[in-house]
This record gives C-alpha cells, sequence and structure tokens, in this order.
C-alpha cells in the first residue's frame, strides 16, 4: 500500500492515513488468530518486531531493485507507522 501511496504523490499520504490502520489490524488479527489463546506476554512486542523486520527487508529490495526510489519516501514511514501502532493496541 506504501509502493501504491507514493505513486499518487501528494495524495499518497491520504492514502497512507486511511489504509494504514486496516492494515494493522489485518496483521493483528492473523497474528490472534494463529495464537488463539496461547499468547504471552511479549507477543505484541514480537509482532512489531516482525512488522519492522519486514520493513528492513522491503528496504533491502528497494535498494537492490529500485536503487532506493521509495526508501526517502515519507509516506511508507508514516504506513509502517501507523500500520505497527495499530497493531500493537490492538494486541494490548
Amino acid at each position: 500500500m506504501a509502493f501504491i501511496g507514493e505513486m499518487l504523490y501528494f495524495g499518497g499520504i491520504y492514502v497512507a492515513l486511511l489504509s494504514s490502520p486496516g492494515a494493522g489490524a489485518l496483521f493483528a488479527g492473523a497474528v490472534h488468530m494463529v495464537t488463539r489463546r496461547r499468547r504471552s506476554r511479549h507477543t505484541a512486542r514480537l509482532m512489531i518486531a516482525g512488522v519492522f523486520t519486514a520493513l528492513v527487508i522491503g528496504v533491502a529490495v528497494d535498494v537492490v531493485v529500485f536503487g532506493g526510489l521509495f526508501m526517502t519516501s515519507p509516506v511508507m514511514w508514516i504506513f509502517v507507522f501507523l500500520a505497527a501502532t495499530t497493531a500493537y493496541s490492538m494486541m494490548k
């Protein structure tokens, strides 16, 4: 979604603001569905670590494939931050 938002230039900020909470809710729902009652105190933190690990992998792919075109995009960082905080708050 962050890449689609980047393609829209200024309108991409609105796409990131509207879609990132939904993506965070999907992350939290998927983790909740997989773990069910076997969640520990640290499940939310591990999920956030997974989100940021995926971000690092995405940035690495961006550097290799696109030459770092999307890495400096504020839209991508806004999307990841809002999705991660939404997922964390839903898991608490």
